[in-house]
């Protein structure tokens, strides 16, 4: 091969490989722009999901002015974790909505019950912190070691829908050192439960009441059911005062 043809060939080879690099460069470049016009900013932001104590437009705002990035480079994963931080937020779940839409799912707490003097407990029986509202206020009362809250809501929840059949509702629920559950009305009945065999009682609470105590509701001071075959029911003072019960009395599940 000549001078020259050597000299054509390797400038034909720089002219391609300049091509190439200005090609290369030239789809970055298009590449670029065109990821840019994929991410673009958020126009609107949709909070789902059953709220009771956060405030959807209120989140839905706070969402908005804490965008960072756009429809591609938004970090989903650090939103979710951010929005999670809140003790009223369960679980986040974020979704991308073409072209401009970011869905916010919020699954909220749920607290059951007041636990000591300022904590709650979820459905799960784990504590929540921080908790402020005043529709909370209307939650029972659970007291009990702390190693056991969950087991407490478990048994709180047993207990409030067998109790709810005869119409009652709990207002307080403990469980003392050595295993026994009394539990308070609303209507300021005590009922003694024992350490077994719960829900058997309480059927037997029920039984025993729409067959022979609902007439005395009002008189009624305390029902204790660690009996095998009744109950004994203790009277308020104004009961006892106008003479026709006695102090206590024992009744058992007629039929």
């Amino acid at each position: 091969m000549s001078g020259l043809s050597l000299w054509l060939y390797r400038l034909g080879q720089w002219l391609a490989l300049a091509v190439a690099v200005v090609v290369l460069a030239l789809l970055l470049i298009a590449a670029g722009r065109f990821y840019q016009q994929l991410d673009r900013p958020f126009s609107d932001v949709v909070v789902t999901g059953e709220l009771h104590y956060l405030e959807r437009e209120a989140l839905r705002e706070q969402i908005s002015n804490s965008l960072q990035g756009g429809f591609l480079s938004i970090d989903l994963a650090a939103l979710a974790q951010q929005l999670q931080a809140d003790p009223w937020v369960e679980r986040a779940q974020l979704r991308r909505r073409w072209p401009a839409q970011l869905e916010v799912e919020i699954s909220e707490e749920r607290p059951v019950a007041r636990w000591g003097e300022r904590g709650f407990l979820n459905h799960a029986g784990q504590p929540l912190e921080a908790l402020i509202s005043a529709k909370l206020d209307d939650l029972p009362l659970l007291s009990g070691d702390a190693d056991s809250a969950a087991e407490l809501v478990a048994s709180y929840q047993l207990i409030a829908s067998l109790i709810a059949r005869s119409g009652h509702r709990v207002a307080q629920l403990s469980r003392d050192s050595r295993g026994g559950w009394q539990l308070t009305t609303r209507s300021g009945i005590e009922v003694a439960l024992g350490r077994q065999q719960l829900a058997d009682k309480l059927r037997r609470f029920n039984a025993i009441w729409q067959q022979q105590l609902v007439h005395y509701a009002g008189q009624i001071a305390r029902v204790d059911l660690r009996y095998p075959n009744g109950a004994a029911v203790a009277w308020r003072d104004s009961a006892k005062r106008i003479g026709a019960l006695d102090r206590q009395q024992y009744f058992m599940v007629r039929g």
